[in-house]
């Protein structure tokens, strides 16, 4: 190890709690010493605390090997300045830094750019026979998530926030070991460590709903219980597995399709529920979608009427109710 590599990750940095953390989350989901780790690092201050952590981990030998990933998006002038720095702190620190870089005509709206930057952290890992790629999103973000999804009147999934963990494809599976870290303590381990970071300017405009709620709602629900966002992370992981317990009663459609006798054989509660979820997969408008058109439509799923009704259940999804099936699609405009 060289004297740089050496300052950066101190005693007080592998002490640090959100080292600690890390390390547990990565222990529990069974990765270990003979596992190779992609972390995504954007160049922000979550992604670097969480290249800190895992390198500090790799160093004591709880992990086998850490590579850097960093999707280069050209969205904003300070792109290519970032993606300097990434590759600084990897030279600083002795691990290899991936570098992918999206098409400069490639479609720029969040939804989009999110799943070509997951493409590419995907390829990358298989690149580097890393089995796990992990990000630095934390429990503010946790609580952002939730609120957006509250908001957008998202079902029992949805108020789960994020998961731990889940698979990005058949290999790869996509961990989050920051969740119940706090941004004051991503801000205070890259302070240990001499570590600058460069900021978003994005990530606090108030011109997006995410932006308004870091802005002017978190910090007052802070101010009103100290914490919050730790807390509601870890209530999060109890809303999944509630979640996940449901689902294993309501019928999944096959091909846009229920048989009507085993949708109406659960609650109206849990028809509604399975509809929802349905529909949600339907529609980049969440928001849009009606609670009382899904109330009728599950009454009627569970009624005895026989001929055929149609249900528009908003964001232009519909839903057609008839004697032996339940159908859903998104409607034709």
């Amino acid at each position: 190890m060289s004297d740089a590599e050496g300052s950066l990750i101190s005693l007080d940095v592998r002490r640090h709690p959100l080292v600690t953390q890390v390390g547990v989350v990565m222990a529990q989901a069974g990765f270990g010493s003979n596992d190779v780790i992609l972390a995504a690092v954007s160049g922000g201050r979550d992604s670097l605390a969480l290249a800190l952590a895992l390198t500090a981990l790799v160093r004591r030998g709880d992990l086998g090997s850490l590579v850097i990933g960093h999707v280069n998006h050209h969205v904003r002038v300070e792109a290519d300045q970032e993606a300097a720095h990434v590759r600084d702190l990897g030279e600083r620190m002795g691990i290899p830094v991936a570098e992918s870089h999206l098409p400069l005509d490639a479609d720029r709206r969040p939804t989009h750019l999110r799943a070509m930057r997951y493409e590419a952290l995907v390829s990358m890992a298989r690149a580097w026979k890393a089995k796990v790629v992990a990000t630095g999103h934390h429990a503010q973000d946790q609580l952002e998530t939730i609120l957006l999804s509250l908001v957008r009147g998202a079902g029992p999934v949805g108020l789960g926030g994020m998961a731990r963990s889940r698979p990005l494809d058949d290999e790869i599976a996509l961990i989050r070991p920051m969740l119940q870290c706090q941004r004051e303590e991503a801000a205070a381990l890259c302070g240990l460590a001499g570590v600058d970071w460069c900021d978003d300017p994005g990530n606090e405009s108030a011109d997006s709903l995410r932006g308004r709620l870091r802005q002017d709602v978190l910090p007052v629900l802070e101010s009103l219980r100290p914490g919050v966002s730790r807390r509601v992370a870890a209530g999060a992981e109890l809303q999944q597995a509630a979640a996940e317990a449901l689902w294993k009663s309501v019928p999944v459609p096959q091909d846009g399709r229920w048989c009507r006798d085993a949708l109406s054989a659960v609650s109206s509660p849990l028809r509604r529920a399975a509809i929802h979820a349905a529909a949600v997969e339907l529609t980049d408008h969440v928001d849009r979608l009606s609670s009382a058109a899904m109330q009728s439509a599950a009454e009627a799923v569970g009624d005895e009427k026989m001929h055929q009704r149609r249900f528009e259940l908003g964001g232009n999804v519909l839903l057609t109710v008839q004697a032996q099936d339940v159908q859903i699609t998104q409607a034709t405009l």
